[in-house]
């Protein structure tokens, strides 16, 4: 009896031990996120303003050149369809700038790497299988 409860304290102080690793896992998450947002909510120095105009600029005019090249014909799944394709030159270009590295283009992008390799994939941007092997398949 004097066993058990000795094995009772050590499963309870394992289990404190493990709640307390997952809720400092949990502050750090929380920690990054605010980081993040402090970042997203910075004011624009006057260059960066001029780059983001320039870039909102060029999608209307790509999304009007669409809307003209439709002839009247109804639009389907647009945002679908723009997302698509904004991604696959948004990551095509991003991997032409890290030069193929993949962690430097996950550190970039502040996404993971598991994600990054299911976009490369789904627009067919892997140069290898081994660049992009599918984490499902495990």
């Amino acid at each position: 009896m004097a066993e058990t409860a000795a094995h009772q304290r050590l499963s309870v102080g394992g289990g404190q031990g493990s709640n307390m690793s997952q809720g400092a896992a949990q502050q750090r998450k929380s920690s990054a996120r605010t980081r993040r947002r402090r970042e997203q909510d910075k004011p624009l120095s006057a260059s960066q303003q001029a780059r983001r105009d320039d870039l909102d600029k060029c999608i209307e005019d790509a999304v009007g050149r669409y809307f003209q090249e439709l002839n009247g014909h109804q639009a389907s799944s647009l945002y679908r369809v723009f997302i698509a394709e904004v991604e696959r030159a948004f990551f095509t270009a991003v991997m032409r700038e890290c030069k193929g590295n993949l962690s430097e283009a996950t550190r970039m992008l502040g996404i993971h790497r598991v994600t990054l390799r299911r976009r490369l994939r789904l627009y067919g941007l892997c140069r290898t299988t081994r660049d992009c092997p599918d984490p499902d398949a495990d």
